[in-house]
């Protein structure tokens, strides 16, 4: 990857000396961002632009090239390509729409190209994207006019979408915030967002932030695994989740839709910070332009009593502890009030403080003190009486941060012209705000004490693989999607260590009631039939079952109603339900469920999500995010299960899900959490889908 920011010789392909032609705007763009490299046009009618010859073939180009930036009708795409392997260029820019994007009929396309760049180990980013730009040595090839008014700093954008990139370029220079590089992917033919990721993660030493937009994902897996093991931030903004949207996704970057809560498990448990507008991905990176802040106790200064109260809602709603200010900083502020009728507070209302010097050494001395994490500061003026003094006040919030090391967030209330003058001058981003302000100190909180233990996207387990392997290879479902057998489900959680309730699967009634006098009574009888999905609401379920005659009276029922398979399994008194599952994602793989079990499941929607495997970190987040992880726990006056044996058992079957990708689906439910002196976790009903 980093060949395609590094070139020193570009060919454009595609350009022609009509005023309409687009590839001209790229060859614009390398000459306004001053690259010192050597620009060759290329294209069939030849002629000259901005000085530079225009070559009817890449083939004709006298030296070597390093990266070609073809904008070309689609069903060139392939001829061009081999001209330029067969020239020696390997890294390509494939800006061209047309692909399968426009036409499902376009794909044998799309494979024409990659046998092509295959054949002569080409990459290219594309096709059906804007290009992309190293502000550090001014390669700026997008075909659309970019004016050069852009800061060099440290945030890369990694855009699906080329105008949704375009837009987070203008935002961020609007808020006087850099970029180091921009990469407008496309269709992610060939480089998709993860090989770019692992560029900036291991080799950009320039980039401290990534932002991603994304509408469809490559490889969730090692998306996961990537971000798993990043030091830097990773913001994403991933649309395409509706109906509504996948349409035009489809035909805008031949994407296809997500399930949402599966995207914001993943992000969650890979430290991701995940944006839901392109509002909220600029917020969060303007987040990350300030210091990370370790703890939670905060300092609010502000002018306004009114911005205040908001800062003082925003800093309870995120959880900070307003420390209270020393009686050195309080005479300080009382001594130089003009009417001292304001009583000094954590937040500390300024307003009756006019003398605007004292601002930077109040904020000094508050980021000096060892029991405030950060600061965030309000200021307001009207931008008649004041603005030079307010100006210099507001270059000073930079300095004063760096020299503290700690997180000092700006929240500036002035006209529109005080407004652009100081975005310019101010060297920390100004927050319109403080809500905005807290929540970014939120953020950087969060990140400072993030705790990400590495995924592994190509997961082996072992623990039960090889008997359970061997178990599904003897099986031979009639069709995809089928119920396995209950007595195949019990013996594959058996493999994998998970104990499940004392059972017998048959149809003869001698034989179940021999297994009753074994497990001892009472007892439960279930239909073992494959087409009931939900026993209990079909009446496939009887409880309680206490002697023989009543067993014998059962079996004839469900066997009337059901057919003649039936599973009798030990009743488990006692205990707390939970309902632990998985089901296979399209772009993460097994994804793994838990909640409340039984009827609840349904009921209150009460689950969390992570991706498989799961260590036992992740597996007790997922129970302390839900109700049941509450009952657990002892809600009340109830007593305390068995969570050890829950997370336990639910690292096992993550293992499974990842091992036996033959199995779609798996939900245990209920399962018995044992509460009190009691140990261990039962289930005690099992359903696997064939892949």
């Amino acid at each position: 990857m980093k060949r395609f920011f590094e070139a020193s010789s570009v060919a454009v392909i595609g350009v022609s000396p009509s005023p309409t032609n687009l590839g001209r705007a790229i060859v614009y763009n390398l000459v306004q961002f001053r690259f010192p490299g050597i620009v060759y046009p290329v294209g069939p009618k030849g002629g000259a632009f901005m000085g530079h010859k225009i070559y009817k073939s890449v083939l004709e180009i006298p030296d070597p090239v390093d990266l070609a930036v073809i904008l070309t009708p689609a069903l060139t795409i392939p001829e061009v390509l081999r001209q330029c392997g067969e020239k020696g260029i390997n890294r390509a820019v494939v800006e061209s729409s047309g692909f399968s994007e426009f036409a499902d009929e376009r794909k044998s396309l799309e494979e024409e190209i990659l046998e092509v760049a295959k054949k002569y180990n080409i990459r290219f980013v594309g096709p059906n994207g804007i290009g992309l730009i190293n502000l550090e040595n001014g390669l700026s090839v997008p075909f659309m006019p970019f004016e050069f008014e852009y800061p060099l700093g440290k945030v890369a954008i990694l855009a699906q979408s080329g105008g949704i990139g375009a837009c987070m370029l203008n935002a961020l220079a609007f808020e006087n915030i850099g970029f180091s590089k921009f990469v407008s992917m496309g269709n992610k033919l060939n480089v998709s967002e993860n090989d770019l990721l692992e560029y900036l993660l291991r080799e950009d030493k320039s980039t401290e932030t990534i932002f991603i937009y994304l509408e469809g994902i490559a490889d969730g897996r090692r998306l996961m695994e990537l971000a798993s093991r990043s030091e830097k931030p990773i913001i994403i903004y991933k649309s395409n989740y509706t109906r509504a949207s996948s349409g035009i996704a489809k035909s805008h970057s031949a994407s296809l839709s997500s399930d949402k809560r599966v995207v914001d498990a993943a992000f969650k448990q890979v430290g991701v910070f995940k944006a839901e507008s392109i509002r909220e991905s600029v917020d969060l990176i303007k987040a990350f332009e300030l210091r990370p802040m370790d703890g939670n106790r905060l300092a609010v200064i502000s002018r306004s009593g009114g911005h205040a109260v908001v800062a003082a809602d925003a800093a309870s709603h995120y959880g900070f502890e307003l420390v209270p200010f020393p009686q050195s900083l309080i005479r300080l502020v009382e001594e130089h009030s003009r009417a001292g009728v304001i009583r000094p507070q954590n937040p500390l209302d300024l307003g009756d403080l006019f003398e605007l010097d004292l601002y930077k050494e109040i904020l000094d001395m508050t980021l000096e003190r060892e029991d405030v994490d950060g600061v965030c500061f309000i200021h307001n003026y009207q931008g008649v009486f004041e603005s030079e003094q307010s100006r210099e006040l507001a270059r000073e919030i930079g300095p004063l941060m760096q020299k503290h090391g700690k997180p000092l967030a700006f929240c500036l209330f002035t006209s529109n012209k005080e407004m652009a003058i100081n975005r310019k001058a101010c060297s920390v981003p100004i927050f319109g705000d403080p809500w905005e302000a807290i929540r970014a100190l939120h953020v950087m909180h969060n990140f400072s004490k993030r705790k990400v233990a590495p995924f592994v996207a190509d997961f082996k387990s072992g623990i039960g693989t090889p008997r359970a392997l061997k178990l599904v290879s003897d099986y031979s479902p009639k069709k995809r999607g089928m119920q396995l057998p209950p007595e195949l489900c019990f013996q594959i959680l058996a493999s994998y260590g998970i104990k499940t309730a004392e059972w017998c699967v048959s149809e003869s009634p001698e034989e179940i009631v021999s297994a009753a006098e074994k497990f001892g009574y009472p007892v439960v009888l279930k239909t073992a039939s494959r087409d009931v999905v939900h026993k209990s609401e079909a009446g496939g379920v009887m409880l309680n079952i206490g002697d023989k005659i009543a067993l014998l009276e059962a079996v004839a029922d469900i066997q009337s109603r059901f057919g003649p398979k039936v599973l009798i399994q030990k009743q488990v008194i006692g205990g707390i339900e939970v309902f632990v599952g998985s089901s296979r994602d399209e772009n993460f793989g097994p994804t793994m469920l838990f909640g409340l079990g039984g009827i609840f499941v349904e009921l209150f929607q009460d689950i969390s999500r992570r991706i498989a495997p799961l260590s036992p970190r992740v597996a007790m987040e997922m129970i302390d995010e839900t109700r049941a992880g509450k009952l657990l726990k002892g809600f009340r006056s109830q007593e305390e299960a068995d969570i050890e044996a829950c997370v336990d058992m639910m690292v096992r079957l993550s293992y499974l899900v990842c091992d036996l990708g033959q199995l779609s689906e798996v939900d245990l439910n209920p399962v018995k959490i044992a509460t009190g002196q009691e140990k261990g976790a039962i289930v005690v009903d099992c359903r696997m889908l064939w892949a």
